[in-house]
């Protein structure tokens, strides 16, 4: 399930660490990953100025991956785009990035259209459309769009409803260890 440009591939047969392949990170997604998170650190005073300089240096970094065609990067760099982080809010440019990793087999992706199409901020509201983004990723096995799509399921929007097929989402979900549909499931049987 790793992205071979974002990783690279390193073949070992010295007993000392193991024989076989191991697989690291590339160096933009690394460098990304820890400027996006420096922004996020609970334990530190917000600083808007030095969140902003992050932001840019990470949407720049994101991008260097995302030219190496990482999906992982181009989704995040959607992110920024749809957020407004280290560059000006955009959110045709973050539909289409969204789209492009979608149309390559991110699961991140779908879930993100999903996600739009549902709440109908930057685009009209499409319930056919989320509940389609949302069973891709879920046939590929994302616990999050296998509990949104249940919860779409159980209330019917852009779907019929079936309590048969909605359970069973819930369940693939839970048994990835996803905690609201692991509730769902017991609140369900309880109304049982």
């Amino acid at each position: 399930m790793f992205e071979s440009d974002a990783l690279i591939r390193i073949e070992t047969s010295r007993p000392e660490v193991g024989e076989g392949v191991r697989f690291i990170p590339t160096a933009p997604m690394i460098e990304a990953d820890i400027l996006a998170s420096i922004r996020n650190d609970k334990f530190s005073q917000p600083d808007p100025i030095e969140n902003e300089q992050l932001d840019r240096t990470a949407f720049d970094w994101y991008g260097k991956a995302a030219e190496r065609g990482n999906l992982e990067a181009i989704v995040s760099l959607g992110i920024f785009y749809l957020e407004g982080r280290g560059i000006d809010t955009d959110s045709n440019i973050a539909l289409k990035l969204f789209n492009d990793a979608s149309d390559k087999g991110s699961t991140e992706a779908m879930r993100q259209l999903a996600t739009i199409y549902l709440q109908g901020e930057i685009v009209k509201k499409d319930y056919d459309l989320a509940a389609a983004f949302y069973r891709k990723a879920a046939d590929k096995g994302d616990a999050s769009s296998q509990f949104n799509l249940a919860v779409m399921l159980e209330k019917g929007q852009g779907i019929d409803r079936d309590k048969d097929a909605e359970i069973a989402w819930y369940q693939d979900a839970a048994r990835q260890g996803h905690n609201s549909s692991q509730k769902r499931l017991l609140k369900l049987q309880m109304d049982w």
